[in-house]
């Protein structure tokens, strides 16, 4: 896939997870969502547990349990059933994925520039400045767009 797809690939990709950033300010309700959702509907823990085919003393388990972070997502996938809900399973980033990608290669640039530089330098070659910071503009544009797997491997 050339740069210019990659680039349009990622865009798509931003903005499908643009609408989960609402959520990063949501806290868990103090009892967790399942107990939350259940008495909201009116439901018994025995009526759950009769809905997901588990026993009743499961469900408090389960509720227990989602709120120490150690329900499988196939048990809540189960209990969002039963419950009449839609499980969500999503990794919201902080920024966008092109900023953690300029990010990042803005970091690999710098590195690769500045080693670059030195070396010139001591070769009586040096590059002004500007040139500089012209290469590792185009060094990020061109690793943004390319997106190669290096651009993970740690910095040297």
């Amino acid at each position: 896939m050339n740069g210019k797809y990659k680039l349009l690939e990622l865009e798509q990709i931003d903005k499908k997870l643009e609408k989960y950033k609402l959520l990063l300010g949501e806290q868990r309700p103090k009892k967790g969502w399942i107990h939350t959702i259940r008495k909201a509907l009116g439901m018994s823990g025995r009526q759950l547990a009769s809905r997901i085919g588990v026993s009743q003393p499961r469900v408090a388990e389960i509720e227990k349990k989602e709120m120490d972070n150690s329900l499988t997502l196939k048990t809540m996938q189960q209990v969002a059933e039963g419950l009449g809900c839609e499980f969500v399973y999503a990794f919201v980033p902080k920024t966008s994925i092109k900023e953690m990608l300029t990010k990042r290669a803005e970091e690999i640039a710098s590195a690769q520039t500045n080693s670059a530089a030195v070396t010139m330098n001591l070769e009586a070659q040096g590059l002004t400045e500007t040139e500089v910071e012209l290469i590792k503009k185009e060094t990020v544009q061109e690793l943004v767009a390319a997106r190669p797997t290096k651009l993970w491997n740690d910095i040297k």
